[in-house]
């Protein structure tokens, strides 16, 4: 290194400029703008009895290695001594600016004495909120935050916001401005996130195994992208439990080992777009397009035997009464909900559906099960004024109490989904039964007297026909069956009413960013599975219409749905108290299900197939190489092979923390979990006629297939 008395300058191929003055202050210029006033990019947090002082650090040396390429370091001095080096390998490549941090400690510290660093590249131009929209995967979406008062980010008048890296799919945190166009991203690399195990307490902590780091924005005094290591959360945070108001911070800190080294990996990315979802969609194609590797996994044909044996052991009669029951103890395998739910968690139908459809892969009581279940409920859970009572308990031989649990339009839908893939498999595979179309039609005409003028559906309604919830975040839901029964009756009115449903969906989700209400369970706030519910919708109505600008903004839930999916490995403590996870098992694949807390599932197994045919209708490979990820990486809880010791292979837990207290959750298994495993293996299958997503090569082929799918939706007429 030679002393700094030039200007140092990188630019990448994107247009990215990154500028190092003879101060050793950096900017960051897009366009030939700055996007703020020249600062430092290193800064230390230093704790010694409970305080902290932050240096701001100048470079004190840096060099032009190249073209491409600035190293630069600077040193953390106290009282003539020196205390720690931090040295920044500033790169240019394709993408943007990737930065390598080493950080290299002099001096031992009592235990008492800890520290943070923080990278830090100024944004102002970009930063004034509110006007600004805020992009953190699975915390905010933009302007209209739908979410929780208690969640990360929901305050737009918060100065700081930085969020832990293992609450996150992917460390990245971008920010917009809708006036300029101009958009500035920085990503972490993750490498584990490593933590102690017992880590939700709120004062500080001075670790060595506090791995994990943050990222966020800070708007004042000036704007600023913000990593901190270890990371400290604020000025919201779950840990020790959600805060509503007199926002706090959670400081971590490490202390300091002369000798010892660690090493941080970054990127900035800048560029222009003409809305909020082409950042996002932008922002996570260049975090995750080198983390697509697949975890080891047992091929999907064993996967989808094994689901099938699941559903087939459990989906049968208890007391004389035909039910799935709505929840099974991990490990032992034990029963321990016999109640039966229509769709949702429970997908009774669902499940019917895939057994009747895949007869010869299940016994015939498996199929006489099933059969029965259906007409169990198409015999017994229309309430008078006709909408559907969706979940009962078995309360003796031959009866069943309706919970009073409201009829959300998610539940009934996925139903009457289910009901109407189990009457086309029954008439493909020559299965006896009453005749269930006539009952999905009529509960849908009975819905459609709901609709509203601007196409949207309520949320719930009463089992007296009156609606419990007039939000309209459902409609998504409704759509494919729309379309379904006009494929099946060519009657133009469930057309007309899909097309107008579709309107309502493109306004108040696609175009706002705003995917919200897919969970019956969590308030309505945005969350994964109405990203995933609005995908399915949006592809329908491709598949009703032949019109590509669908498929457009198929390609916008899409990118939503995937930034709810975790690409790295958080490490989950082995043996931590009421562990949910499985040990040795990673989080790649798991995805975070709403705003508002840390749990994740596995729910976004169900969208590979939906990925695999946006591949198929645009010819970008991008979402081929999605579509096996998460086809893939989305089986890590299961015991596929018998190594967890559950009762049979196939289960899995339903849900767990990723962010502390890591790897605690839900300890049972739910029917959801084996047919969102199942449901998109079957349509690839049915649809391609492959087993696995990799086997989808020759696209020309596919589109073929593709058409006539769009022409039936795999429905026997």
């Amino acid at each position: 290194m030679t002393k700094l008395l030039t200007t140092c300058r990188i630019t990448s191929k994107t247009g990215t400029v990154i500028h190092v003055t003879p101060g050793g202050l950096v900017t960051i210029i897009h366009n030939a703008k700055p996007l703020g006033a020249a600062a430092v990019a290193v800064e230390v947090d230093i704790w010694l009895s409970g305080n902290k002082t932050r240096y701001a650090l100048a470079y004190n040396r840096a060099k032009q290695v190249s073209a491409t390429r600035i190293d630069a370091t600077a040193d953390l001095t106290i009282s003539g001594t020196r205390w720690l080096t931090v040295s920044d390998s500033w790169q240019a490549t394709i993408g943007g600016i990737s930065v390598t941090r080493t950080i290299d400690i002099h001096t031992q510290q009592n235990s008492d004495c800890g520290f943070a660093h923080r990278f830090v590249i100024p944004i102002d131009a970009c930063a004034k909120r509110p006007v600004t929209q805020l992009f953190i995967p699975a915390i905010a979406y933009g302007s209209k935050q739908t979410v929780p008062k208690t969640a990360l980010a929901s305050d737009p008048a918060d100065t700081v916001t930085l969020i832990r890296a293992d609450r996150l799919p992917y460390p990245a945190v971008a920010i917009y401005n809708p006036e300029s166009k101009v958009y500035a991203a920085l990503i972490h690399d993750p490498d584990g996130c490593g933590a102690s195990p017992d880590e939700d307490h709120p004062e500080l902590q001075i670790d060595v195994r506090f791995q994990t780091p943050c990222v966020g924005i800070e708007t004042k005094p000036a704007g600023r992208l913000v990593f901190a290591m270890p990371g400290t959360e604020g000025s919201r945070t779950y840990v020790h439990g959600p805060s509503t108001e007199n926002n706090r911070f959670v400081y971590r800190a490490q202390p300091l080992i002369a000798g010892t080294r660690s090493t941080h990996k970054l990127r900035i990315v800048t560029g222009s777009a003409t809305q909020f979802s082409d950042v996002a969609s932008k922002v996570l194609r260049i975090a995750v397009e080198n983390r697509l590797t697949c975890p080891a996994s047992p091929s999907l044909t064993q996967i989808e035997q094994q689901q099938l044996d699941v559903l087939a052991r459990y989906l049968a009669p208890v007391n004389g009464v035909p039910t799935l029951p709505f929840s099974v103890r991990i490990p032992d395998g034990f029963a321990v909900d016999t109640s039966c739910q229509f769709g949702f968690i429970g997908q009774a139908m669902q499940a019917a559906a895939l057994l009747i459809g895949r007869k010869d892969k299940v016994s015939t009581t498996a199929n006489t099960y099933a059969v029965q279940l259906v007409e169990f409920f198409i015999g017994n859970c229309l309430s008078p004024p006709g909408i559907p009572r969706t979940w009962f308990d078995i309360t003796g031989p031959g009866t069943v109490r309706w919970r009073s649990y409201e009829s959300y339009l998610r539940v009934i839908v996925d139903g009457l989904c289910g009901i109407l893939q189990a009457e086309s498999a029954a008439r493909k595979n020559g299965i006896t039964h009453s005749g269930w179309r006539p009952f999905v039609f009529k509960v849908v005409d009975k819905l459609l007297g709901y609709q509203t003028s601007d196409g949207g559906f309520p949320r719930a309604w009463n089992h007296d026909g009156s609606v419990f919830n007039a939000s309209k975040t459902n409609t998504a839901h409704i759509i494919p069956l729309l379309v379904d029964l006009f494929v099946i009756t060519k009657e133009r009115r469930y057309r007309d009413a899909a097309l107008l449903t579709g309107q309502h969906v493109i306004a108040n989700q696609v175009a706002t960013y705003n995917f919200v209400g897919g969970t019956p369970d969590n308030p309505d706030v945005i969350d994964k599975e109405a990203g995933v519910k609005a995908l399915s919708a949006l592809l329908a109505l491709y598949d009703l219409t032949g019109d590509k600008a669908y498929i457009r903004h198929a390609l916008t839930a899409a990118a939503f749905v995937c930034s709810w999916t975790y690409y790295h490995d958080v490490t989950i403590p082995d043996g931590s108290h009421d562990q949910a996870f499985p040990k040795g098992r990673g989080t790649r694949g798991s995805g975070i299900i709403a705003t508002g807390h840390s749990g994740a599932d596995t729910f976004s197994s169900i969208i590979w197939f939906d990925l695999l045919r946006l591949f198929v209708l645009t010819g970008d490979v991008y979402w081929h190489r999605q579509a096996i990820f998460h086809a893939y990486a989305s089986k890590q809880l299961l015991d596929h092979d018998g190594s967890l010791g559950y009762a049979m292979p196939g289960l899995q837990n339903e849900a767990f923390s990723v962010a502390p207290l890591r790897g605690r959750g839900v300890r049972l298994w739910l029917p959801f979990l084996a047919t969102t495993h199942l449901e998109p293996i079957v349509r690839a299958s049915d649809v391609y006629s492959i087993t696995a997503p990799e086997q989808a090569s020759s696209r020309a082929g596919l589109l073929l297939l593709d058409q006539r799918y769009s022409r039936t939706r795999g429905l026997v007429p």
